[in-house]
């Protein structure tokens, strides 16, 4: 009887250690997903910058263009 008590305590004691070893690689895990992710988000964010800097100075160019048409050459 003492000795199934041990067995099963052994037995539960393994099933936490288990348990924690795979808490721990699930946290670590998600850890790094989530700075891939957040690392995905800044490159997209600095790609759709350059875009938008791009458009910006496009649109001025522009505007300068048609404001240069407006004024009469003398």
């Amino acid at each position: 009887m003492e000795l199934e008590r041990l067995e099963a305590d052994k037995a539960a004691e393994e099933k936490r250690r288990l348990q924690k070893e795979e808490k721990a690689r699930l946290d670590e895990s998600l850890a790094m997903k989530r700075a891939a992710q957040m690392k995905q988000e800044q490159e997209d964010l600095a790609f759709d910058r350059k875009i938008l800097e791009q458009l910006l100075a496009q649109s001025d160019a522009e505007q300068r263009q048609q404001s240069q048409k407006k004024v009469p050459i003398y």
